[in-house]
Parts: structure tokens; C-alpha cells; sequence
């Protein structure tokens, strides 16, 4: 597998020359030559002309240059993208919920969401209570809007946290689960 500092070092070359770039004064030129000696190898093609001033690409180093910028690009968007999860501006948020309460609640609370926090994907799925507490317990829904009957009372797992939102004075009462997580997905 090629490595992704060697790419970068070749799209460097290929941007300045043999010589190190200004901004990354740490490589030296024996430094820059064994990187590219070892990417040479990994990818199993000569990548550059080395003569006495410098060095040029040739065809596969041409070829492999215009996919290293497309891998570096992208993992510049991932970083940008887990940084926006990363701090509740980007990303996915799963939402399950009754089929009352999506006919009624979660339309509004979807929409004013979705005003606060457009760059978020809001997915809403329907599902029972029973199952939605499952689903965010597994974290295969990052927030779940359930009913309690007195006597059925919800069986909450451990990792899983109550916020109670509304209660009907008559029957039941409405709360939002969700799943505790610290910023490394674990429990």
C-alpha cells in the first residue's frame, strides 16, 4: 500500500523540485531521496529522472502525482468533515420515533432543527418504543422519542440516557432517549 506522507512528499517534488519545499523545512534533500526511494518500491516504478540538477517525473510518477492529489483532497474533506461532527455542525443525526409522534412532533422539531443546524442530514425513522430503545443502545440511532405506560414501564439500558419531555396527564408520559457516548464512540 503506498504511503501517504511518501505521496505527499512526491507532490511536493513535483510542485518544488528535488529541493525541499519552504513550508516543510524539516525534510531535508537525502530525506526527500529516501522517502521517494521507498515510494519508489511501493508503488514498483521509477517515479523520477534524477540528473544533475534535480530531478523530473516521469509518466508513472506524472500518473501517480494527479492521484495523490486526489487522495490528499480527500483526506482533507474527511478531516474538515469530522471536525464539523466533531463539534455538532456536520454529519448525521438518526432519529426514531412513534408513528403518532411523527405525524404530529417531529415534523416541527425536525424543521426547527434543520433552521439551526442545516450542514446536519436529519434521518427520522419510525419505530417502536421497545425497539428504538435497542436501536440507540447499539447506536444505530443517535436519538429515539418514546411513550411510557404505567404499567409498562420502559426497560432502559445501561447506556442509555432518559431526558422526560411532556406528560399526559391521562395515560402516558413522552421521553426522548439518548445513548451515552463519550467523543470516541465508546460507552
Amino acid at each position: 500500500m503506498l504511503d501517504v506522507t511518501r505521496l505527499r512528499v512526491l507532490r511536493e517534488v513535483a510542485r518544488h523540485g528535488s529541493r525541499p519545499a519552504p513550508r516543510r523545512p524539516s525534510f531535508t534533500i537525502s530525506a526527500v531521496s529516501q522517502q521517494i526511494a521507498v515510494l519508489e518500491r511501493e508503488a514498483g516504478a521509477q517515479l523520477l529522472v534524477r540528473h544533475a540538477r534535480g530531478a523530473r517525473l516521469t509518466e508513472a510518477g506524472r500518473v501517480l502525482v494527479r492521484h495523490a492529489e486526489v487522495v490528499l483532497a480527500e483526506l482533507r474533506a474527511a478531516e474538515t468533515s469530522l471536525a464539523a461532527v466533531a463539534h455538532g455542525t456536520g454529519g448525521r443525526l438518526r432519529l426514531g420515533s412513534f408513528t403518532t409522534a411523527n405525524a404530529t412532533l417531529m415534523p416541527r422539531a425536525v424543521s426547527a432543527f434543520q433552521q439551526r443546524v442545516p450542514e446536519v442530514e436529519v434521518d427520522l425513522t419510525e419505530i417502536d418504543r421497545d425497539e428504538a430503545m435497542a436501536a440507540v443502545a447499539v447506536y444505530e440511532l443517535d436519538l429515539a422519542l418514546v411513550y411510557e405506560f404505567p404499567v409498562v414501564p420502559l426497560q432502559v439500558p445501561a447506556n442509555v440516557e432518559l431526558s422526560p419531555l411532556l406528560v399526559d396527564p391521562s395515560t402516558s408520559r413522552f421521553r426522548s432517549i439518548t445513548g451515552s457516548r463519550t467523543a470516541n464512540g465508546s460507552v
